[in-house]
């Protein structure tokens, strides 16, 4: 029996047999590269002269097709060619068959063509058409539209785009398989959605702006290939800088957050979704328990991905003008230079409004510009104002006076143009020196007919430029907004050291496990804390009394006291219905207290309600507190979910509630902390703010790993958590519910595959996957590596690991990436690693091991490549392969004696290495392996 983290099942230890554990991932990338690069395209119409038909031939022609392209309709002349298209009157006429079908049927005639198109190979096929009969037909029903395409999808194999998909466009391989409207030129822009007229949109703004794609997707509502599926695809064959990418609703959110952190990692990624309120809502899906906003999770998801969410569609275009022509910004502090102080101020308006940093010039910087006489009004000041009167000449100095200062990252220049400094001619000056600025530069031309030509220019230099200075700050935020997203996505952060016990965890998840089996929906308050307490959370202390008698009994702890009764309804997290009978009433003596009781008693039995037991809790008023809530809760889409913000009255809570997605560190876990209005007055009202947000970023992280450890907690509602003005967090209220185990938007760290091993020589060590906060590990190891073990790993010196690198090394998505670590047993020592990289159809995955020059010859090497391949088999993974130095001898005969087999690449140099881990079951698994 292997112990093994597991995507379905998420129990931290669950015990499974030693067979292949083939991981969910629906067809992946499975023949979507023939909707990319066919050889041949078969166009099926319902007649001739189909409009739709028309357009879809008319673009496959302007786009270059080089292949064959076939067209199959009733009313065709076998054997008739025009302009370039074989006419057919019969599916079977076509010969060879193409890979590619382009439907232009009416969608309730297409099932029966794919059918008997599926059944002769056909790999994929696009349908343009839709409607309203198409969005009533219903999955459940089988004998409807919908349904049938689905089945034929499961049986025979073949990719579907649609109905209502716009179609393919492929610049790079001369594809436009669409109804697009207007020519696509080629470029670096992609677009991927699930909306055709929003493409169709998009493609006119860009033809406007001369601007092309390298690929433009509209899926529109497809039974089968996902927006995940075509961003696997984009990520495998790149080609593209910048991706457009608007969503509707997502299905498996661990395949669409995997996708989506892998392309930005790589390419600026700038998304917009519809759908953001109830009415417009096309899953259906519930609120997620505790949140007012249904959007507000897919927020959080987006900025964990690090990908950039506008809200607008307008707000769309200029993100991509401002990303793609603004390189990345070291800072976000800015100074602006203008011609005109009233200018300035209406841009310092908006950036105060927006939350940005106006940069603070430098003592030479400031001089300089007073000295020269360059700043005439508030003189060497940020803003800095040229005055009216200044020359293209005088405006070029100032620039390139503050673009060299150290305290700069952004100059936004605000122009407008006079008879001393035309536009045009500031444009040229400024454009000649962009080169030499250690700055970015932005851009703000106003006016219309001689600010005109300046724009033109910076348009063709690719240099970000606005109308309005407001319209430059919203760029300049962007850019900043996009930084941190990023910076999200990237950063290694410090290790974190888990609160409580392994016996009092245990003894949490059994607490939490029995309730379950027992069909309880939550826990009691007393059963909730020892949960609380057993990850290390401090509560107040409770005394409870099970009512067994009239009176209730006396406290071991001094007065004032406060009770609540507990009842089944105020043990449900957020039950705003149940209004409590009380709780904050302070009790000062026994005789008080049993009055409180009968009050709280007649209060429950008005309302039908059975108390099981009373809580009584010291009242301390003499220790100023501030109240918090936080907690898990669960979205229907991405799963289990922190939470963190204001306690207080209902609507307060919900409007300062912050969202993130788990797993969480402590960087992640600030970042959510600094997004709630609370974080402000806790900050202004602490002794130590430093201290008191390392305190609440351990508790999130704590509450990150509770959900991840226990799988049918199910929401988790802290409130209030009691915060001192010295930093003392206490756990007051506090209420569990419990449910079925659900999936993750991002796979949890799997403990499960740790276990403890003996050396050569004896020594104890420890095999680990890694974790994010091993960086400093990975980085102390490679400084112990020869040169000739970095060159075996690396196939060229690399002496140093850059911060890419390590997040690169440490930052995994454990359902596509695993590395193991082989440590100390204090876990304080690296001695070696191991890599695999799965491929997204999880069919063939590359390993690379690298063991410490010191630890050679001790068996480090086996233990790390055994594990790599229980590991691989049991996620169902069919070939691992791994390319090998010649000369690195030792690697050579470890891959041999467990089972590889071993060529040589003349072309390349190396020595390839496969080992078969599982039979393929399908005939797209056996093409890809060459069987």
């Amino acid at each position: 029996m292997t112990s093994v983290h597991r995507p379905g099942s998420w129990s931290s230890s669950v015990a499974v047999p030693d067979e292949v554990m083939m991981l969910d991932k629906g067809m992946g990338v499975q023949f979507v590269e023939h909707f990319f690069r066919p050889r041949a395209i078969m166009v099926v119409a319902p007649g001739r002269e189909d409009a739709l038909t028309q357009a879809v031939l008319f673009n496959l022609r302007e786009g270059g097709f080089r292949g064959k392209i076939w067209a199959v309709a009733p009313d065709s002349q076998a054997g008739d060619v025009l302009e370039g298209v074989q006419w057919v009157n019969l599916l079977e006429a076509v010969t060879p068959l193409a890979e590619l079908v382009i439907f232009c049927l009416p969608v309730d005639d297409v099932p029966d063509q794919l059918e008997l198109l599926a059944a002769r190979g056909v790999s994929a096929a696009i349908i343009l058409t839709g409607g309203a009969r198409w969005s009533e037909s219903r999955l459940d029903d089988p004998a409807s539209t919908r349904s049938r395409l689905h089945d034929i999808v499961r049986r025979k194999g073949v990719r579907v785009m649609g109905p209502e998909c716009m179609g393919v466009v492929s610049t790079r391989h001369y594809l436009n398989a669409s109804c697009a409207s207007v020519p696509v030129a080629r470029g670096r822009l992609a677009y991927l959605g699930q909306s055709g007229m929003v493409g169709h949109a998009l493609m006119d703004w860009a033809a406007a702006r001369g601007i092309g794609f390298s690929n433009l997707v509209a899926l529109g509502d497809s039974v089968d290939v996902t927006l995940a599926d075509v961003l696997d695809h984009f990520n495998q064959t790149g080609g593209y800088r910048a991706l457009v990418l608007h969503i509707e609703q997502i299905t498996n959110a661990m395949h669409f957050m995997t996708t989506l952190r892998e392309a930005a990692r790589h390419h600026v990624v700038v998304a917009i979704k519809s759908g953001r309120c109830a009415s417009t809502d096309l899953s259906g899906r519930p609120l997620a328990p505790g949140l007012s906003r249904r959007d507000q999770v897919f927020d959080a998801a987006l900025s964990r991905a690090g990908v950039l969410r506008v809200a607008h569609s307008d707000g769309l275009m200029d993100a991509l003008d401002t990303l793609t022509r603004l390189p990345a910004l070291a800072g976000e502090r800015v100074v602006l230079v203008s011609n005109g102080l009233g200018l300035a101020l209406l841009a310092m308006d908006e950036l105060a409004r927006q939350g940005g940093v106006l940069a603070e010039l430098s003592s030479a910087c400031r001089q300089a510009l007073s000295d020269e006489g360059l700043d005439v009004s508030v003189s060497g000041h940020n803003p800095v104002d040229v005055g009216s009167l200044a020359t293209p000449e005088r405006f070029e100095r100032a620039v390139r006076l503050v673009a060299d200062d150290p305290g700069v990252d952004v100059v936004l220049t605000i122009h407008v143009p006079t008879r001393m400094a035309p536009s045009r001619e500031v444009a040229e000056r400024l454009l000649a020196l962009r080169p030499d600025m250690r700055s970015a530069w932005m851009s703000c031309w106003m006016g219309l007919q001689d600010a005109r030509e300046a724009r033109q220019l910076c348009q063709r230099a690719g240099v970000a430029h606005y109308r309005s200075p407001e319209k430059a700050i919203d760029g300049l935020m962007l850019m900043a907004r996009y930084r941190q997203v990023q910076h999200l996505l990237r950063q290694t952060p410090p290790a974190v050291q888990l609160p409580g016990t392994p016996a009092r965890r245990d003894q949490a998840r059994h607490l939490i496990q029995q309730a379950f089996d027992r069909r309880r929906s939550a826990l009691t308050h007393e059963e909730c804390g020892q949960v609380l307490e057993g990850y290390g959370m401090a509560i107040t202390p409770a005394h409870y009394d099970y009512l067994n008698a009239e009176t209730i009994s006396l406290p071991p702890f001094s007065p004032p006291w406060r009770l609540r009764l507990i009842h089944p309804a105020n043990c449900q997290p957020f039950n705003d219905d149940v209004i409590d009978a009380g709780g904050n009433t302070s009790i000062a003596t026994p005789s008080a207290l049993a009055d409180e009781g009968a009050r709280q008693r007649a209060w429950c039995q008005d309302r039908n309600l059975i108390p099981f037991s009373a809580c009584i809790q010291p009242r301390r008023d003499d220790v100023p507190a501030m109240s918090i809530s936080c907690g898990i809760t669960r979205d229907a889409t991405f799963g289990p979910v922190v939470f963190f913000g204001r306690a207080g009255h209902h609507l307060d809570e919900t409007a300062d509630r912050q969202v993130a997605l788990p797993p969480l560190n402590n960087a992640l876990a600030a970042a959510l902390i600094e997004q709630s209005s609370v974080w402000s007055i806790l900050a202004h009202q602490s002794e130590a703010p430093d201290n008191l947000q390392d305190q609440l970023s351990r508790l999130l992280v704590t509450l990150s790993h509770m959900a991840t450890d226990l799988p049918h907690l199910a929401v988790l509602d802290i409130n209030p958590l009691e915060v001192t003005t010295a930093g003392e967090l206490r756990a007051d209220s506090y209420r569990l519910s419990i449910g079925p185990p659900t999936p993750f938007a991002i796979m949890p760290y799997p403990e499960e595959w740790q276990r403890n091993v003996t050396l050569g020589k004896g020594q104890q060590a420890r095999l680990r996957p890694v974790r994010e906060e091993d960086a400093a590990l990975v980085t102390e190891f490679h400084t112990r590596l020869s040169r000739e073990s970095i060159r075996f790993r690396y196939f060229r010196d690399k002496p140093q690991l850059s911060q890419v690198d390590l997040s690169r090394l440490t930052q995994l998505d454990y359902d596509r990436q695993m590395a193991f670590l082989l440590v100390n047993d204090a876990d304080t020592d690296m001695l070696g690693v191991a890599r695999v990289w799965n491929d997204p159809d999880n069919v063939r995955t590359e390993f690379a091991i690298i063991v410490r020059d010191d630890m050679h010859g001790q068996g480090a090497g086996r233990l790390l490549m055994e594990q790599l391949i229980r590991y691989s088999r049991h996620v169902g993974t069919l070939e691992m392969y791994g390319k090998i130095a010649p000369e690195n001898r030792a690697m050579r005969a470890l891959v041999i004696s467990v089972g590889f087999t071993t060529s040589l690449d003349m072309d390349e140099g190396v020595i390839n290495a496969r080992l078969m881990l599982n039979e393929p079951s399908t005939a797209w698994q056996r093409q890809r392996l060459g069987k």
